[in-house]
């Protein structure tokens, strides 16, 4: 189960989604991509993503996925299928 704890650093910039690294000033920031690219980006160019948008990129991209993960905007939750199953059927 991934986790998203920092949304509003997820953005899309010329339809790829990715990551605003670091507020340069009022204007603009510097937008890396999951290919690694980076771009010095005007704030007006870069369009807000949903939780969905988010989530199903991540789940389907783990260059974005690890970048995510090393600045812990995201977590990654793991359940033991075992105790996943025990938890389940407490509720019986």
């Amino acid at each position: 189960m991934i986790q998203i704890l920092k949304q509003d650093v997820f953005f899309r910039y010329k339809k790829r989604i990715g990551i605003a690294k670091y507020v340069c000033d009022e204007d603009s920031i510097i937008f890396m991509d999951s290919d690694g690219h980076k771009a010095l980006v005007k704030t007006e160019e870069l369009e807000s993503c949903t939780e969905i948008e988010i989530l199903d990129e991540i789940s389907s991209n783990d260059e974005l996925k690890k970048l995510a993960l090393d600045a812990e905007y995201i977590f990654i939750r793991t359940i033991d299928p075992t105790d996943y199953l025990n938890y389940c059927s407490s509720f019986n």
